[in-house]
């Protein structure tokens, strides 16, 4: 099933991406991206997206700072440039072949000009796997000859690991 970023955003609930201004310290940064939850946010500065800054930009700050505070410098100091953008006809595929030969976890999704949302790598993960689900489902059902409700079909426990 090739699903493009608009089919996507039709079937879930959506939510504009988190923006802040470039002129933000990574201390509030750091408590909006806590509060979205989203793993990244956006930097603008003079109305347009210059930047993302998420919880990779985060570790690399601290691994390059260590125990020295930095909450104080600018998010525009910081934040990822290697901005690259889709547009919601691209398909999920796409969008995760281009994420993996970027090595980002966040693409933009743009229309006329706008970001209108921020996709994420598990967004993508979760409907390749009910894609996969789907795709199982369908194959017991052929096989077998009969209906096989969904909730039957045999889903591999995710195994804990050992302290």
């Amino acid at each position: 099933m090739k699903r493009t970023v608009n089919e996507f955003l039709k079937q879930r609930t959506v939510t504009r991406p988190t923006v802040v201004d470039a002129e933000t310290t990574v201390e509030k940064a750091c408590q909006i991206l806590a509060r979205a939850g989203d793993g990244a946010i956006l930097i603008s500065k003079n109305g347009k997206v210059r930047g993302i800054f998420s919880e990779r930009d985060l570790l690399k700050l601290y691994s390059e700072l260590g125990e020295r505070s930095f909450g104080h410098l600018l998010v525009s100091e910081v934040m990822s440039l290697n901005l690259v953008g889709v547009s919601p006809g691209y398909t999920l595929e796409q969008c995760l072949l281009i994420m993996s030969k970027m090595k980002v976890r966040h693409l933009p999704v743009i229309e006329e000009g706008s970001v209108i949302h921020l996709l994420s790598l598990t967004q993508i993960a979760e409907v390749l796997v009910e894609d996969k689900d789907f795709i199982i489902h369908e194959l017991v059902k052929y096989i077998s000859g009969s209906q096989v409700p969904p909730d039957q079909v045999p889903t591999p426990e995710p195994q804990r690991m050992e302290n």
